[in-house]
């Protein structure tokens, strides 16, 4: 049975379906996006399969309560632990992984496609100078949280929390005591909050979260904890392969039924893996990072700023052409040897984590850890 037409072109994944169907195909494509940019101008070979076999690998494992029973952490939440115990991790996969005719498959045979329920997508109206989340105000269900929930155990190069922790109110509002620098670690992971169906993500106060998303206050509260024990329980994961876990993102949808004070709980939509997290091997970046340095202090990536605060001075949502037409900068390509180190490091990824979770690897012809990051070094050595 041949896959349903496309619902939706992303910048990076394609959602495949009708407005009719309760169910979708996530389709991973070999693009990759960074800064908002949207798709940039080269592909990376089978990253798709890679994202769609992790974030299988991923929703499989936190969903399994006996995965959650072998598993404990003194920095847990007793409470939300018990729960992830008894019933597991509500998340949005359906069939899991399929191929190009529909058909289930296991993660050993590579493939971008992944099934999963359908949940409503409320998007703010934006009236030229704010947006209006009035919807999410009616507690809808079966619905996109509109936030990205970010977590933190440190400060690597090039981390935007730097720009934030000169306020000292958002530092206490961390829990931090201080203000960090590049490097530092956190022994429990710190929350941060942003907006995720606007133009640009732009990072928010927890109470102004709290109030755009409509949550009540037991809700405000379990997301934070289920965050909380879903990064530790992410970074334990990547520790058992000698990768540290600096940081990453999640992204949920409301349930479909609610408790007896009309609270809903939350389900884990979108996906896990390196376009979500910041790693490092031995000290060296094995993430989507890796695609952000090469642009980094270019007149390209000088020019996204501006731009962007341009289309709000205008009233304007799309940055992207006044960056392209009127500041005439655009995204170069990037050498063929960081594509080919980029296609092996999604590849050793996923192998790390299917050997984790399954004692299994999945791409015979994957680069070790090690070999990708003794590559990268090399290359970052000959461009200084």
């Amino acid at each position: 049975m041949p896959l349903p037409p496309l619902y939706h072109l992303g910048s990076v994944k394609n959602i495949l379906g009708t407005e009719q169907d309760s169910e979708l195909i996530f389709s991973y494509s070999d693009r990759y996006s960074v800064f908002d940019w949207g798709e940039m101008p080269d592909h990376i070979p089978q990253k798709g399969s890679c994202l769609a076999i992790m974030a299988y690998m991923f929703f499989d494992a936190l969903s399994d309560r006996q995965q959650w029973n072998r598993w404990s952490h003194v920095d847990a939440d007793p409470q939300m632990l018990a729960h992830l115990q008894e019933h597991g991790l509500a998340h949005h996969m359906s069939k899991g992984l399929i191929d190009d005719q529909g058909n289930v498959c296991q993660p050993n045979q590579p493939t971008p496609y992944l099934h999963v329920h359908k949940v409503d997508v409320l998007r703010p109206q934006f009236d030229g100078t704010a947006y209006n989340y009035e919807a999410y105000q009616q507690r809808p269900t079966n619905a996109l949280v509109p936030l990205e929930v970010i977590f933190r155990f440190g400060v690597p190069q090039g981390s935007s929390l730097m720009k934030r922790v000169g306020n000292a109110e958002y530092l206490q509002e961390l829990g931090l005591s201080e203000k960090p620098n590049f490097g530092d670690t956190f022994a429990k992971p710190i929350i941060e909050f942003s907006t995720k169906l606007e133009s640009t993500d732009v990072y928010i106060p927890f109470a102004t979260a709290k109030e755009i998303a409509g949550l009540s206050s037991q809700e405000a509260e379990n997301l934070k904890k289920i965050v909380n024990i879903l990064s530790l329980r992410l970074k334990d994961i990547f520790s058992a392969s000698n990768l540290f876990l600096w940081d990453g993102k999640f992204e949920f949808a409301f349930s479909k039924e609610t408790d007896e004070n009309g609270d809903r709980s939350f389900v884990l939509v979108d996906s896990i893996g390196p376009d979500e997290l910041r790693l490092t091997y031995d000290g060296v970046q094995l993430s989507k990072e890796c695609l952000r340095t090469p642009y980094r202090g270019t007149d390209w990536h000088q020019s996204l700023d501006t731009a962007k605060s341009l289309a709000k001075e205008r009233g304007e949502r799309d940055w992207k052409r006044i960056c392209t037409q009127d500041l005439g900068q655009q995204p170069e390509k990037l050498p063929a040897e960081l594509i080919e180190q980029m296609a092996q490091l999604y590849k050793s990824l996923s192998n790390a984590i299917s050997s984790q979770l399954y004692d299994r690897k999945i791409f015979a012809d994957g680069w070790s850890l090690a070999q990708v990051a003794h590559s990268l070094t090399e290359q970052q050595k000959g461009q200084a």
